[in-house]
């Protein structure tokens, strides 16, 4: 299930957006949250943005960050069922102390 909510392929790409999901695949969250923190602002439409945000804020145990830039996906993409199920995934409590594999 978790690894059917990887990053959707119809989406925009660009450097940032490549480069954060390296820097994701390879653990590093605050490379990933310094690149698309200010992508996010600039393109405040960009829910793929908004996405690997809440993804690497849930691996970050930062639960309110992950709910907020899920919300924000969501809104942005209201028809991107991948979207939801993240947004889904973060609001459920964190049932253990670890994350699952794949996410």
């Amino acid at each position: 299930f978790l690894s059917s909510l990887a990053f959707p392929a119809s989406v925009r790409s660009g450097p940032d957006l490549n480069e954060a999901r390296l820097a994701y695949e390879k653990g590093d969250y605050s490379k990933v949250v310094g690149l698309l923190e200010g992508l996010a602002t600039r393109e405040p439409q960009n829910a793929e943005a908004r996405l690997i945000l809440a993804k690497t804020y849930f691996q970050m145990r930062d639960r309110d960050r992950a709910v907020a830039n899920a919300e924000k996906a969501v809104a942005i993409d209201p028809d991107n069922s991948v979207y939801h199920e993240w947004l889904e995934l973060v609001f459920r409590p964190w049932v253990s102390q670890e994350i699952p594999a794949g996410v």
